[in-house]
Parts: structure tokens; sequence; C-alpha cells
């Protein structure tokens, strides 16, 4: 067991004992348009990445699933393999798969996810209704080693809302630790969207009062300022008018941030559907290195800073001094082009518009610097608490001058 667990970084003991499939409700109705699933895997157990893939079936049993590993036919669903032979990363993976889709809808899931019940239709429907809204469902995690669903602490329900079903298709649900989730009203307390550090990292930030205000309802597509990146839907015609991926980057980081900031800065919406549901197995560190233990993740998001922070990658830098200017970086030319082209708007912009609440060191302070003790060499620390500005920590002093 733990031979295995060192090798995929995943219960595969535990996986093996859940089988493909759940116990779980009734499948859903059927929705409109072509569905292309994209599972993205790298030394996954089997049990792993077809879970997700026969619980899409289940769901969408017209949907056409089209996951990165083999080839399989079955009398009600066919699935595709578009096997890369070597490791490329996330994103030419992705790229490969999309490039041989011909369906309405592409929707990109990790391997290590398992869908909720009935998690599909609700994001198609969204796209139907909007062709550049890119959605993301509700993200619950399953732990690595039980693939026990845990639902977080911060969920609960006010015993108003246990009415919801009459006003809503969704289902209403009690948030209970440790339940498997389906899809419910996402209650004001409740459901997070993604924010950003300026180190380049994606985090987890409370709904705003004035987006709750914006979409009226707590069921409603909620605007969120990032994704996470390894679990959303977007149309196939978009997918490629908005520009992919930057194909210049490599392994695994950074994708995410690129693609939330040219999804709002150029003209689409990015939205977390509540009535959607898609477990996650959040690792406690990658199960496989980068090619030739590259900092992908840094010089990935160092090119997206160079394309679309505008004066803002500055505070990039002050974290990453080292990828200044640093030649690993490689061209963006092209990817300049593709922002001119799109006519997309400033990141000023999406900060002033799209993420307002966002603490801006180069805005929001008097000067820079560090509260440090020298006799135990610890410092005044945020410990990337952004949500309680006010409430500091101590931790020991970065080598470098942070903003944290």
């Amino acid at each position: 067991m733990l031979q295995l667990l060192h090798l995929a970084l995943v219960g595969t003991v535990a996986g093996g004992i859940v089988g493909l499939t759940r116990a779980r409700l009734a499948g859903a109705r059927h929705a409109a348009g072509d569905v292309l699933v994209f599972l993205d895997s790298h030394c996954e157990p089997q049990p792993d990445w077809m879970r997700p893939l026969l619980q899409a079936v289940s769901d969408q049993p017209h949907a056409v699933v089209v996951p990165i590993i083999d080839v399989i036919h079955s009398n009600n669903f066919y699935y595709s393999v578009v096997d890369t032979k070597t490791f490329q990363g996330l994103m030419l993976a992705r790229l490969k798969g999309a490039r041989a889709a011909r369906g309405d809808v592409l929707v990109f899931l990790d391997a290590h996810c398992e869908a909720g019940a009935d998690w599909l239709r609700p994001l198609l429907q969204r796209i139907q209704h909007k062709r550049d809204a890119v959605i993301t469902p509700i993200i619950d995690v399953i732990h690595q080693t039980t693939f026990e669903f845990e639902a977080p602490d911060t969920f609960q329900v006010d015993h108003q809302l246990l009415n919801a079903r009459k006003l809503t298709k969704c289902r209403a649900v009690l948030f209970l630790r440790r339940t498997r989730q389906v899809p419910g009203a996402s209650l004001q307390r409740g459901a997070n969207v993604g924010g950003f550090s300026f180190m380049g990292h994606f985090t987890w930030t409370d709904v705003p009062d004035r987006e709750k205000k914006r979409r009226g309802s707590d069921i409603a597509p909620t605007w969120s300022p990032t994704m996470a990146g390894g679990l959303f839907a977007i149309s196939r015609t978009y997918f490629w008018e908005l520009g992919a991926y930057d194909e210049q980057m490599g392994g695994w980081g950074g994708e995410n941030l690129e693609m939330s900031f040219r999804i709002w800065q150029c003209g689409g919406t990015l939205e977390t559907i509540p009535c959607s549901r898609v477990g996650h197995v959040f690792r406690s560190f990658h199960p496989y290195g980068m090619p030739a233990h590259t900092d992908t993740h840094g010089i990935n998001t160092a090119r997206m800073a160079e394309v679309w922070m505008d004066e803002y990658a500055e505070l990039f830098y002050l974290h990453r001094p080292d990828l200044r200017n640093n030649p690993k970086i490689g061209d963006v030319t092209h990817r300049k082009i593709l922002r001119e082209k799109l006519k997309c708007k400033s990141f000023q912009w999406y900060l002033d518009n799209i993420y307002k609440e966002k603490f801006v060191p180069v805005r929001d302070v008097y000067g820079y610097g560090r509260f440090r003790n020298a006799a135990s060499n610890m410092c005044l620390d945020t410990l990337q608490r952004e949500a309680d500005a006010f409430h500091l920590g101590c931790y020991p002093c970065h080598p470098d001058l942070q903003a944290t």
C-alpha cells in the first residue's frame, strides 16, 4: 500500500475498492449538444481515471468522451484515446486532445476527479445561453488516501434554504463533513471563487458582497476572477478563438491564471455554476518531476505576467527576481500579437472591474520593507490570509523581500 501510494500519490488500493463507479442517484437528463470530456492522465491508476470517465458517460450517455489514454468501444458509448507517447505536459496534451475534438463543448477534467450527480447539464446550459462564458463547477475535496469526500467546514445551511427545491431544479442538500456532495444551492457562506497572489499562485477567496448582489440568487452563475484550471467547460470554437493555450508553456503551472486573465481582459466571463459539483483529489505534492527539474510553474507564470499583467508584472518579479529578463522565459511576441488582435483590455481594467477586492501593494501601501525581530529572525507575515487584512502572524523571515 505504501509503495503504491508513493508511486501514484493517491490511495491506489482505496481507489480499487471504491471501483469504477460509486453508488449514485439516477442518471441525468440529456443536455443538447455534443460534448467532449478530456481526462488528463499521467501515471494514474486505472480505476482512478476510469471512474470519472464512466460517471461522465452514465450522466450523459450521448456525450463523446475523449480521455488522453486508451481506446475502448461499448454498445452504449465510445471513447477514444489520443496517446501522446511521451510526457508532453498539461497544455500540450490538452491541445492535442482539443485538436482531435469535433463536439460543440470541451470539458477539461483532471483524471483524479469524480463527478457528482447531474454535474454536466448545468455547465452546458450556461454555455448554450452565453457562448463566451467559461464555466467551472464547485470543486469538492476527495481525500488522497481514503477517497472520502470532504465538504469544507465553511459550508453551512440555514434552515430557510431547505425549501430551495421549490425554487430551483437543483437539489437542496445539507452539507455534512465527509459526505458525498450532490448538486444543490450554493449558499452565501459556502462557495468560494478563484483569486490569485502576486507570487503567481491560485488562491480561493470569498464571493464579494457586490457579486452576491449582481447575481441575484445563490444558485445563479457566479463570476470568478480566476479558476483553478483543472476543471472547466468551454465552447470549442470559442476556445480556439480565444487563443487556446500558450504552446510554449511547458510541464504544469501558470496556465490557469493566464487563461483566467485572458478570458476577462478579452471580453469573456469566467463563472462558477453552483448546481454542478465535481470532486478532486488534491495531492500533497507532484507524483512526477518536471523535465530536467525545470521550474515550469515559475517560467510559465513569468510568460503570463509579461503578456497580461502590464506594469503589475513588477509585483510578480518582486517575488521572483531570478526570472526578470531570464532567457528561459522565451519569446512571448506571438501572445502579445494575440492580445492586440483580440483587442483585450488592460490589467488595470481587470483590477478595477473584475477583482476590486484584490490587495495591490503598489496602490494600497505607503512603502516597502519588513518588520523583523533581529534576535529571533522572525518577521510579521500575512500567512497568505488575504481575507484577514489586519490579522498578521509571525513567520521566519524570507531570504528575499516579498509581499507577504
